[in-house]
């Protein structure tokens, strides 16, 4: 391959990463976990914009988090947390199916997936996902929550959803659409 360097890596990337289990996989019953525990999480990965599972995601790319769950029962008033930290620990976002739905759902017992699409722009940086599933009513009890359970890179990529932000040195960890008015 040739071309920059973030170039080569994406295309070194796209070239290992179909068929190969990046950016999870099954998570054991013996993870760090809490939780009532009639819902566990089962297994998680990451996804960049084309679909391939990854551990890895270009500055500014769309991705998802793909989690997997096994319900004992079913479960009533319920929702999903996905939580984006750096590495130290730092939380950077934390989003919730509550976010775009407004409400919380119910959970079928049995195997499902929940797949949550990510649209911010993501600085470089090391990064983990924790995921939660809380029961909705006041007060919020969780069900299954997994810290770290996850890290993955992402690394310097050119990019439109950015702009032009090579001159300096990004300060943080997200980088959000804004609009400017100068008068």
């Amino acid at each position: 391959a040739s071309g920059s360097t973030s170039e080569v890596f994406a295309e070194y990337r796209r070239g290992t990463s179909a068929g190969q289990p990046f950016g999870g996989g099954a998570i054991p019953l013996s993870a760090s976990r809490f939780g009532s525990g009639e819902v566990r999480f089962t297994k998680l990965l990451l996804r960049d914009s084309a679909g391939l599972p990854t551990e890895n995601v270009a500055a500014g790319e769309r991705f998802e988090v793909e989690v997997h769950l096994d319900a004992s029962a079913r479960i009533e008033d319920v929702f999903f947390e996905v939580g984006i930290t750096k590495a130290t620990g730092e939380t950077v976002v934390t989003l919730t199916s509550m976010d775009a739905e407004g409400e919380v759902r119910n959970t079928e017992a049995g195997a499902s997936t929940i797949t949550v699409s990510v649209e911010g722009a993501l600085l470089p940086g090391e990064y983990r996902v924790d995921l939660g599933l809380h029961r909705g009513s006041f007060p919020v009890h969780p069900i299954d929550q997994l810290d770290g359970a996850l890290s993955f890179t992402v690394y310097d990529a050119p990019s439109k959803a950015l702009g032009v932000w090579k001159a300096f040195a990004p300060r943080g960890s997200v980088r959000l659409g804004s609009s400017w008015t100068y008068q």
